[in-house]
């Protein structure tokens, strides 16, 4: 809760719980979004004095983790970046959702296979899927 923008300058001593649990989500940018969590946190205790942070983890050898803990960004996004690179992920190529809803599954179905059918042939894009979304119901 502290780390979203708050401002409190007699703070000593950031944690961060379970500060991994991010670093597992299936998205490209869960690392990013872990790193820059973790760096928020910790940069909230020692403003006005020394300070210090706890972050607890499972994964502590991750470098998500590790860069963040010693607010190294230059490293993270070095890293980050040719991660992404080697893995056409963004900032390299744009990524696009379709997704397909109706109220017959046959029919959306269907309608996916055509919209991949459509754009596979072009040139500049890679077609995944389609792929089924399994509701919990």
């Amino acid at each position: 809760m502290v780390a979203k923008g708050l401002d409190f300058p007699t703070v000593t001593l950031a944690g961060v719980v379970a500060a991994d649990t991010g670093l597992h989500l299936p998205d490209f940018r869960a690392a990013e979004r872990s790193f820059a969590l973790i760096a928020q946190v910790c940069g909230r205790s020692g403003r006005a004095s020394a300070g210090e942070a706890i972050v607890q983890t499972y994964s502590p050898e991750h470098p998500a983790i590790e860069r963040s803990a010693h607010h190294d960004y230059a490293g993270f996004a070095r890293r980050e970046l040719q991660e992404r690179r080697e893995a056409n992920y963004p900032p390299y190529v744009r990524l696009v959702y379709l997704g397909v809803f109706g109220r017959s599954r046959a029919r959306a179905w269907e309608a996916a296979r055509a919209y991949a059918a459509l754009l596979d042939p072009l040139p500049f894009v890679e077609v995944l899927g389609p792929a089924r979304f399994r509701s919990r119901r």
